[in-house]
């Protein structure tokens, strides 16, 4: 779906409120206008490194285990912000852990 620049910081900034503020805001600033059929990927590799992947442009990995564990709590934890992503993210599990 389209979304607005400023609605998907806005509520990246509100899921994470607490963690490392230098952290969040390069992170948030990673975020785009996203427009349908546009993808965001986020990938936690081993030791803990984020990397961002918006709308087909690469973005400077962030190399903090605490700040990884937070955002893929926000989709994987026990509550996560939307359940139906938290469902398909494990649905689709077999094919992206190849």
């Amino acid at each position: 779906r389209n979304l607005g620049e400023s609605k998907i910081q806005g509520a990246m900034r509100e899921s994470l409120e607490g963690a490392d503020p230098k952290l969040l805001d390069q992170f948030v600033s990673y975020f785009p206008e996203v427009k349908e059929g546009e993808e965001c990927i986020l990938r936690w590799t081993p030791g803990g490194t984020l990397e961002s992947v918006m709308a087909g442009k690469a973005k400077p990995p962030i190399a903090n285990r605490a700040f990884a564990e937070r955002l893929f709590g926000l989709y994987l934890g026990p509550t996560p912000i939307q359940a139906d992503i938290k469902a398909d993210v494990v649905a689709r599990a077999k094919d992206v852990l190849k």
